[in-house]
């Protein structure tokens, strides 16, 4: 309803010339925004097609990507052991220690050797624990030695053994140390230990990468083939 007198009918015109601004407004930002798009013959209202045009790859070329994914699945798997294997053996022996540690409270000689062997565990445990600190700073002869003291507490254990041997590597390749002098205690250090741990995938890979380094690819070629056997890969 329109008030009575003037006040009314200019409230009414100044609605109506609002609206009117907005939708000049609108019209404008749309042409600025759109003209480019549609094309240059927009103004004209002649709008450009746009097409969208898709590559079509070939059968070859899907089954390279395919072997190229399932090569690249098998790596990133080989590395996740590597990474997992140490802290995964280290959980078992703790683990072990609580028992035995728990076992304590017998009473006697046997108490006492529990203890013992309680102890060896814990400080073996520590130097393993901190090695591996080490080698992911890159610090090489920290971490050698640190799994040194550690393997000679308990010889025969695997983790502080295969520190040791990424030590060993990792410091070769680093210093690009690849005369006969150099390699050859690294790689009898190795293959000691593949003996030892026939079916441990984690110390091929890690000479299979020294081989590699080497330039020696058939070597290495056959601790990967080893490695692919190992891990069972499906689909491989």
């Amino acid at each position: 309803q329109v008030m009575a007198g003037g006040g009314g009918g200019s409230i009414l015109a100044m609605i109506i010339q609002y609206r009117n601004n907005m939708k000049m407004l609108r019209k404008t930002v749309f042409n600025r925004r759109d003209k480019s798009f549609l094309g240059s013959d927009a103004s004209a209202g002649k709008y450009r097609k746009t097409e969208l045009e898709f590559k079509h790859a070939s059968q070859e070329e899907i089954l390279a990507l395919r072997k190229k994914l399932k090569h690249e699945s098998k790596r990133a798997l080989i590395r996740n052991l590597l990474i997992l294997t140490p802290f995964v053996a280290l959980s078992i022996y703790m683990f072990f220690a609580i028992v035995r540690a728990l076992e304590l409270q017998k009473p006697g000689e046997q108490a006492e050797f529990y203890d013992e062997v309680g102890e060896k565990r814990s400080r073996y445990l520590h130097f393993v624990n901190e090695g591996y600190v080490w080698l992911e700073k890159k610090h090489w002869h920290n971490a050698s030695w640190q799994f040194k003291t550690a393997a000679e507490i308990l010889p025969d254990e695997l983790p502080a053994r295969l520190g040791i041997a990424k030590a060993m590597v990792y410091s070769a390749i680093e210093n690009n140390m690849n005369s006969e002098q150099d390699y050859k205690p690294v790689l009898n250090y190795l293959s000691d230990l593949i003996n030892d741990f026939p079916a441990h995938p984690g110390l091929y890979e890690l000479r299979a990468q020294y081989y590699t380094f080497l330039g020696w690819n058939e070597r290495a070629g056959s601790d990967y083939r080893m490695v692919d056997s190992l891990i069972n890969v499906p689909g491989g």
